[in-house]
């Protein structure tokens, strides 16, 4: 992780916030790369690389980068995304209730439905901010597009599994159908940016792209706002479009930085 580009967007960071980046590689997290955010309690932002896709971390350090570049457009009004937890627990009974229609055990259903509520959750919030993140690596990073293109290839490909017959017998159509519009959309913004049609096929042949289109018109109307509203912008236009508005609340804190 010693890209020329990658240093840029951590001296970015750095020079944005007040707090500095610590890299470190963390094999608990479930996901290819995490971050957390600085607060004067925690002097320092943390980037996770899971060490399965640590040959991508260039590349996944600069995409936490630029996260929080987004995140601390406005240090003195940095939006929180907050799950509101009554909610969560109305959608985890209602989807466990159908995932065990298809088969799973009581605390099978529960378990599993638990992850994919969070993860869903987490997808809405992430997925519109990592979209501004490859725009702005477009634009600053020229260096690391070879890295970029063979990881997004692979994690398309990895995002494509989900349409396996298992996963959506025993997924409820409510979580499974949010998840692959915004998929769709994903891979139709790396489409853009790449020229690759093939990306789409999966999410063609299985009806989501005209959903992920609506996304991505939501997502281009709103890119072009100035920060550091576009991010919030962006996600409720997911939210009302996936009928999600009322699963989360904002939350705003201030931080001034180090200096």
């Amino acid at each position: 992780m010693t890209s020329s580009n990658t240093q840029m967007l951590m001296n970015m960071v750095e020079e944005k916030t007040g707090f500095g980046v610590s890299i470190v590689v963390d094999d608990s997290i479930s996901t290819h790369s995490g971050m957390i955010s600085a607060s004067h309690a925690r002097p320092m932002h943390l980037i996770q690389v899971n060490p399965k896709y640590e040959k991508y971390g260039d590349y996944l350090v600069a995409i936490q980068c630029a996260m929080l570049l987004v995140k601390w457009a406005d240090p003195a009004r940095i939006a929180e995304f907050a799950v509101r937890d009554e909610k969560a627990k109305s959608l985890i009974a209602t989807f466990s209730g159908q995932a065990q229609e298809q088969g799973l055990s009581p605390l099978a259903a529960n378990d599993y439905i638990k992850m994919t509520v969070s993860g869903l959750l987490q997808q809405l919030n992430s997925m519109p901010s990592q979209l501004i993140c490859m725009d702005m690596i477009t634009e600053l990073c020229p260096g690391l597009e070879a890295i970029r293109k063979e990881y997004v290839s692979n994690e398309l490909s990895e995002l494509s599994r989900s349409f396996s017959k298992r996963i959506r017998q025993m997924t409820p159509k409510g979580i499974f159908d949010r998840n692959a519009a915004m998929n769709a959309a994903y891979a139709i913004k790396w489409s853009r940016i790449s020229g690759s049609r093939s990306v789409l096929l999966p999410y063609r042949s299985m009806g989501f792209i005209n959903k992920g289109t609506l996304l991505i018109d939501a997502y281009e109307e709103n890119a072009r706002k100035p920060d550091p509203d576009r991010h919030v912008d962006i996600v409720d236009s997911w939210a009302g479009i996936l009928k999600m508005e009322d699963w989360y609340v904002w939350r705003f804190r201030k931080e001034e930085g180090n200096e």
